[in-house]
């Protein structure tokens, strides 16, 4: 876990987010990772939101962290924010993420809009 934090290497960094990847422990492991999806390098974040997106898929009762996910949508890059897209779509279909549906809808619909808007196919396949 140091070198996901710590490494001066971004390279590193982001295979570290794999390589934590590994555990059998995914709602400790997705602690450890989110403040990874705010790291400088682009390789990381997209690293660190793909675990992400892989524990929402695969585990579907682990708590994930919505207010942060719902942040990567203002992040620089169109894999950061496609990422956050596919982790809230698949939230969206949780009953558990119910009460939470007017906060996306409030803060992640007006971003999907602007996402359709660009030409980049990975904005639009979620």
């Amino acid at each position: 876990m140091q070198n996901l934090r710590e490494d001066k290497n971004g390279e590193y960094r982001g295979y570290a987010a794999y390589l934590l990847a590994f555990t059998d422990h995914a709602q400790s492991y997705v602690k450890t990772i989110t403040p990874s999806r705010k790291d400088p390098d682009s390789l990381v974040r997209n690293n660190a939101m793909r675990v992400i997106v892989a524990i929402a898929r695969n585990y579907p009762t682990i708590e994930l962290p919505v207010q942060e996910i719902v942040e990567a949508f203002q992040y620089p890059d169109t894999t950061d924010r496609n990422k956050a897209a596919f982790i809230l779509v698949k939230m969206a279909k949780q009953e558990k993420y119910r009460s939470l549906l007017s906060l996306l809808i409030e803060q992640a619909v007006p971003i999907f809009l602007k996402m359709l808007r660009l030409d980049q196919p990975n904005n639009h396949e979620i």
